[in-house]
């Protein structure tokens, strides 16, 4: 799934090129990506506008247009958006100067709204914190941690906590910050919230500069993936040595998910 970093490099590079874009037109080839509205009528007489702004929260993609209404889409497991792409594409946004973005989406897990606010989405209204946002701070996070009773895993990918962050850079947080997926949130100490924090800041800067990690499916609006999992030092990378002690990084499994880590860093 395209998680904060993917996200993000797909918002930096549309923002550069789709603003003040005129959309012409719009076609689905599978309505199973419409959820608001659902009939495609009603997404081609009103989508047709200016792009005026894109913008992320969380997961979630936000096109926002002149006439007040904004496209917003989550990705979930295998959604992809190009610039440009060809007929194979589930949904297309046509411009004025014939330019194109083209959504695929082989699980067909994806979204798309058309609304006149983030408040029409129920999801959104959910989500935490953005841990790349000025007011996420050190503080922040020690409060979010005293509030809940659970694996520091679990606590890191819940969306209603710190929202962005999933399964790959919850396991590259946890090994640059030297804490055990397994340990409670009220057992984290002062020194090791600040350890959290800015490793949180750190991997995620690092995947963003990378243009995302590229595991599955991921590819950037130009068919690219991202460069960030040749920087990966523990995810999906069990029964290999751990490049700061002599054990080797391990796998284990928590809420149906993979967690990779190293027995000897992690306490």
């Amino acid at each position: 799934m395209p998680e904060l970093p993917e996200i993000e490099t797909i918002r930096r590079e549309l923002k550069s090129l789709i603003i003040n874009k005129k959309i012409k037109d719009f076609y689905v080839k599978d309505k199973i990506f419409l959820k608001k509205p659902k009939a495609v009528s009603a997404w081609r007489k009103n989508i047709t506008s200016k792009v005026k702004d894109v913008s992320r929260q969380g997961k979630f993609l936000i096109i926002k247009l002149s006439n007040g209404l904004k496209v917003v889409i989550h990705f979930r497991m295998t959604g992809q958006l190009i610039y440009g792409g060809d007929d194979g594409a589930k949904v297309k946004i046509v411009f004025s100067d014939l330019s194109a973005l083209s959504y695929y989406d082989k699980r067909r897990f994806g979204e798309w709204y058309l609304v006149k606010s983030e408040k029409d989405i129920p999801l959104l209204q959910l989500l935490g914190i953005d841990p790349t946002a000025e007011s996420f701070t050190p503080h922040v996070l020690s409060s979010l941690l005293e509030k809940k009773n659970t694996k520091i895993y679990e606590f890191l990918l819940d969306q209603k906590a710190i929202s962005g962050i999933g399964n790959i850079y919850v396991n590259e947080i946890l090994y640059h910050a030297k804490i055990s997926p397994f340990r409670k949130t009220r057992e984290i100490n002062n020194n090791e919230v600040e350890s959290l924090y800015y490793s949180i800041k750190e991997i995620l800067n690092k995947a963003i500069k990378a243009r995302g990690s590229s595991i599955d499916t991921y590819l950037d609006i130009w068919g690219n993936p991202g460069k960030y999992a040749y920087q990966h030092v523990v995810y999906g990378k069990e029964g290999e040595f751990c490049a700061h002690c002599p054990n080797k990084i391990m796998r284990s499994k928590l809420s149906g998910r993979s967690i990779y880590f190293c027995p000897g860093c992690q306490q």
